[in-house]
Order: C-alpha cells, then sequence, then structure tokens
C-alpha cells in the first residue's frame, strides 16, 4: 500500500472530526507522536522500578512531552503579540525550542492560550490510566 494513498484514507477519515482544518489534522498526528513517546518513558519507568511508587497522576506529568512544532489556526481574527492574524492563517508553533529554554511543562498543551491543544484534560488522563491498569 502507497503512502499516498493512506495518507488520503486518513486525511478522509481525520478531517470531518476537526472540520477538516490543516492545523487539526496536523495535531492529531504530532498528539499520535507524542503519546507513543510517553508510552515508552512510562515503559522504562515501569521497567526501572522508578515510578512503582508514584501516583498515577505524577507519573501522567512525567509522560507529557511538547511537541518539536505544532500548526495551530486561530478560529476568528485575532491580534497576538500586536500582530495581527487572520482566522484562514497557519501558524507554525517551535514549541520543542522554547520548552527546552522554559524549562516547564507549560508549552505541553499551551494551556490558556489561543492556541491551546483541545486534548489538554484526556491525555493526562489516558496516561493516568493506562499507568493504573500497569499497576494493577
Amino acid at each position: 500500500m502507497q503512502a499516498t494513498s493512506v495518507n488520503c484514507r486518513a486525511k478522509a477519515h481525520l478531517g470531518p472530526m476537526v472540520n477538516h482544518e490543516r492545523a487539526g489534522i496536523h495535531g492529531v498526528a504530532i498528539a499520535l507522536h507524542n503519546l507513543v513517546k510517553g508510552f515508552r518513558h512510562m515503559r522504562s519507568l515501569y521497567a526501572t522500578g522508578a515510578g512503582h511508587a508514584l501516583a498515577a497522576p505524577d507519573v501522567a506529568g512525567q509522560c507529557l512531552f511538547a511537541p518539536t512544532a505544532v500548526l495551530r489556526q486561530p478560529t476568528r481574527d485575532i491580534v497576538v503579540a500586536g500582530s495581527p492574524l487572520r482566522r484562514d492563517t497557519i501558524v507554525v508553533l517551535a514549541l520543542g525550542e522554547a520548552a527546552k529554554r522554559d524549562g516547564t511543562s507549560s508549552f505541553v498543551f499551551l494551556k490558556d492560550q489561543w492556541s491551546q491543544c483541545p486534548a489538554d484534560t484526556w491525555v493526562p488522563a489516558l496516561l493516568e490510566g493506562v499507568w493504573g491498569r500497569v499497576r494493577s
């Protein structure tokens, strides 16, 4: 199967769920990669015993990673840091570098920002649920 046919099928399936917004389709793909990275980290915490004494929310927090870059598209015309952005503008946010400089988890979901990730509650809940199942 060719990669282009897989991409077309993925876009056709995912498109309606994110109003066919390119940034939304891209965001889901990025989220999947970061979930895999988080699960790998969780596996290493479990394998080394380092996380066994930690509560599920603490482990989930350690398994969240800011993406290297994300695409965002404003849902309405806005002004960000003095620069106007039209509704149809695609913005590339280099979160990975910003997160390294900042040293906090504030760039994982961009909480309380115009570009906040809509998965900010369910991804931690998913990670906590997985850790709970692993430990039981």
